[in-house]
């Protein structure tokens, strides 16, 4: 990322925060690891960081042999295996129900300002997370908070 930044070279990525083996502790080093590598550099909602379950591939196999798979006709959907990672998961769920996806649904990538009010809506998820992570007793490495 240095070498990246040093060149004028902007990184942009993707990850996948959510899985079925998240456990707290998990979470609380993914957390750290976006916080250094640059959560400006990540474009989507942590909420909307889901590992998607497709059908004939080994993550699959793995999440059907682990327990964790609800297979249905073209639709894979898995579960926690760690009860307090599900729960930290479905309240984080609920709060972008509630508070980012109904702003998201009037922006525009045409209205300068609604790029703001999408930075705030991220800051704040982060900062939900962050607390939200705290409050279990595990606090975010390298987070300052």
């Amino acid at each position: 990322m240095a070498a990246a930044d040093a060149a004028g070279i902007t990184t942009v990525a993707s990850y996948i925060l959510w899985h079925p083996w998240q456990t707290l502790e998990s979470l609380r080093l993914e957390l750290a690891a976006i916080d250094a590598f640059g959560r400006h550099r990540i474009p989507q909602f942590m909420a909307r960081s889901r590992l998607l379950v497709i059908p004939g591939t080994v993550a699959e196999t793995q999440i059907r042999r682990a327990g964790l798979l609800d297979a249905a006709p073209f639709h894979r959907h898995f579960r926690f295996a760690d009860p307090e990672a599900a729960a930290v998961h479905a309240a984080m769920t609920d709060w972008f129900t509630q508070h980012a996806a109904p702003v998201l649904a009037h922006l525009s990538e045409n209205h300068a300002d609604d790029l703001m009010t999408l930075a705030e809506l991220k800051i704040g998820e982060w900062r939900w997370l962050i607390d939200t992570v705290a409050a279990t007793g595990i606090r975010p490495a390298g987070t300052g908070r």
